[in-house]
């Protein structure tokens, strides 16, 4: 009758171990999205085409360069390897509160050996041999490992999510660098022409004081133009080493090894007169920083029953079988099996409110992560509009830039013409190629920008990642 009873407070048990567990129940509310973009001037609708090829959005720029240098940096980039490993800790960890659900047994076995006292008992000794198994088995009544599982593949996720958030930043950064990198070595380009052109200036100046036909003072207003000039190439010149340097990084590798590779020059990666950018609502599903911070929270929502189950009694049951003896070759016989069996329970019932101080601390955390959550869908509707609004206002100064510049370099070969001939004093030469070398290196620096807006916007709406694969698209 005991043995029955034992056995059914088991199954009573178990049964138990299936309530519902304490705490608030995760239920995921999306918060509120505009239902289109504010400067929607240069976009378009993003149709599923669009869709799929912005895994590898920075193949629509045509540059093998910048494709090349991405897909080295997706292989070696050290922060999302880190972020590799995170997500193995995090598997790790999973499997850890897992195990929490099932029951723990170890194994033992000792030979003692004794002598007790000549006065007490006569200087006696002798042995004992045991071996044999302890089990205990912590029933879940109140759901508190369950929460902790619920909280730890929450984990998992969003350390996933983290991995796709740390590689639609790096091609981003490749992208961003890779065009600052052209636009320094376009700059450069632009200095070293008009420094020719101002070269020829000083030349005529020279040429015609020495004639009696113009003063000195010609001759040093075009030579401190040209040192001017000459002035921001070691600049231009350390900008894009810097930047080069700033790409090895991003590619796991040491400064100065992509000097071969990159060039002294390169064109500045074009764009399409308009970039397709989808719907507001679709960053929740696309933007994997979103993501993140979603399960983020509902890791943190789990945490709270975790804590809440330490308000209840722990249930656990434990048993052992063994073998004990005093001679070794007796260890092994059915008559010396000891074994033992049976339910414990463990209450605490006073600790000066720390476990409600627990709670309460696990309700705050599960409040920040909510703000964080709703403070990430912001900022990513931000970074769209801003990306969109530079895009559209961008490819419009770039247009009043290209016909001014053709205008700049009209006058400035007029101006030199009619310097030559007398027919002007050097001023306005000077002036001329000023405003050609300032409105050139604008439209170069525009071009860049345009560049920058594309690529801010692929970035900002998500692209670089699968989220049906969960991994880059090479």
């Amino acid at each position: 009758m005991k043995t029955c009873r034992s056995i059914l407070a088991i199954f009573l048990f178990l049964a138990l171990s299936g309530c519902a567990a304490v705490g608030p129940d995760y239920r995921p509310a999306p918060p509120a999205v505009p239902d289109k973009w504010t400067d929607q001037a240069q976009a378009v609708p993003l149709s599923p085409e669009d869709a799929a090829a912005r895994v590898s959005w920075w193949a629509e720029f045509n540059d093998p360069v910048l494709s090349s240098l991405v897909e080295q940096a997706v292989s070696n980039n050290l922060d999302q390897k880190i972020a590799l490993a995170r997500i193995r800790e995090a598997r790790a960890r999973a499997g850890i509160a897992d195990a929490g659900l099932y029951p723990s047994a170890t194994a033992q076995g000792s030979e003692t050996k004794r002598r007790s006292s000549e006065s007490s008992g006569g200087g006696s000794e002798n042995e004992l041999w045991s071996a044999g198994f302890d089990a205990s088995w912590e029933l879940d009544l109140f759901g508190g490992t369950r929460r902790a599982m619920e909280a730890a593949a929450a984990d998992v996720a969003a350390a996933e999510f983290n991995h796709a958030d740390v590689l639609v930043s790096l091609a981003a950064e490749v992208a961003k660098n890779y065009v600052n990198l052209r636009v320094y070595q376009a700059r450069l380009d632009v200095a070293q022409r008009n420094l020719e052109i101002q070269r020829q200036t000083l030349q005529i100046a020279q040429w015609r004081s020495t004639a009696g036909l113009a003063t000195d003072l010609d001759v040093e207003r075009a030579s401190y133009q040209m040192q001017s000039t000459s002035a921001s190439l070691p600049q231009l010149s350390e900008q894009a080493r810097q930047t080069e340097n700033a790409l090895a990084l991003l590619l796991g590798q040491a400064p100065g090894t992509l000097s071969d590779f990159l060039g002294t020059t390169g064109p500045v990666p074009k764009v399409p007169d308009q970039a397709a950018e989808g719907i507001p609502a679709e960053l929740l599903s696309r933007r994997p920083d979103i993501r993140k911070a979603e399960r983020d929270l509902a890791a943190q929502t789990a945490r709270i029953g975790a804590a809440t189950a330490d308000l209840y009694p722990k249930i656990s049951l434990n048993g052992n079988i063994g073998l004990s003896a005093l001679e070794a070759g007796d260890l092994f016989q059915w008559k010396n099996r000891t074994y033992g069996f049976g339910p414990s329970i463990s209450w605490n019932v006073f600790d000066a409110g720390a476990v409600r101080s627990n709670i309460e601390v696990q309700k705050a955390l599960a409040q920040q992560a909510s703000l964080r959550y709703q403070q990430t869908v912001l900022s990513a509707l931000t970074d769209v509009e801003n990306a969109l609004a530079s895009f559209s206002r961008q490819q419009e100064r770039l247009v009043h830039l290209r016909s001014a510049e053709r205008s700049a370099a009209t006058a400035d070969e007029l101006a030199a013409g009619e310097y030559a001939s007398g027919l002007s004093d050097i001023t306005a030469v000077l002036d001329a190629e000023q405003a050609r070398f300032s409105l050139e290196e604008s439209r170069v620096v525009c071009e860049g920008n345009i560049a920058q807006a594309v690529v801010g916007l692929y970035k900002a709406v998500g692209g670089g990642w699968n989220p049906d694969g969960m991994a880059l698209k090479k």
